[in-house]
């Protein structure tokens, strides 16, 4: 596929009534923009595909609302972290600041953290009060979070951490969940 192409698909895409998707219509348009990132990064336009991706998660509604929490399936909501994953990692792969790499492998982790909270919160699972945390292996985890997903996730953030020498985050992964999230 051409970039020009993928460029057309991605703004004819956006101007589309969400409906027309039908069922999980972000994971629809979110693999647009990932097509057309991918065939960014392939014609060498690497930090082109970064700002498009990293432009369109700082530019979502506020997630957390419950009037539109509800509007994003658990599956939509995985694919945002695997964005801001993917986005920490373009961050270190193409030399741009640490808080930028930072900033997405932490919101991929949050985001994904209050998902799951938010879900047991919901069914009536307990979770862990303010200032706790919750061993790994105790997370109830819904059907759209795989434990290798998230733990893919607090991997590639406990790296980071562990390389800027910030290892009061890291004993937070390694022995639990901090609810604070």
């Amino acid at each position: 596929m051409t970039l020009k192409v993928c460029h057309r698909a991605w703004e004819t895409a956006q101007t589309l009534p969400i409906a027309v998707y039908g069922p999980d219509p972000r994971l629809k348009l979110t693999g647009i923009l990932i097509a057309l990132a991918e065939v960014m990064e392939l014609n060498g336009k690497p930090h082109e595909a970064y700002e498009l991706m990293g432009n369109y998660l700082d530019n979502l509604p506020p997630l957390d609302e419950e009037a539109t929490y509800h509007e994003w399936s658990g599956a939509e909501r995985m694919r945002l972290a695997a964005i801001a994953h993917k986005l920490g990692l373009m961050a270190e792969d193409h030399s741009r600041p640490q808080k930028d790499q930072e900033k997405w492998l932490k919101w991929a982790v949050e985001r994904t953290l209050k998902d799951i909270r938010h879900v047991n919160e919901s069914s009536g699972r307990s979770t862990p009060g303010p200032g706790t945390s919750q061993p790994l292996h105790e997370l109830e985890l819904p059907g759209w979070v795989a434990q290798s997903d998230l733990l893919v996730l607090l991997e590639s953030l406990s790296e980071f951490h562990a390389k800027t020498n910030k290892t009061r985050y890291i004993s937070l992964v390694g022995t639990g969940v901090h609810s604070d999230v």
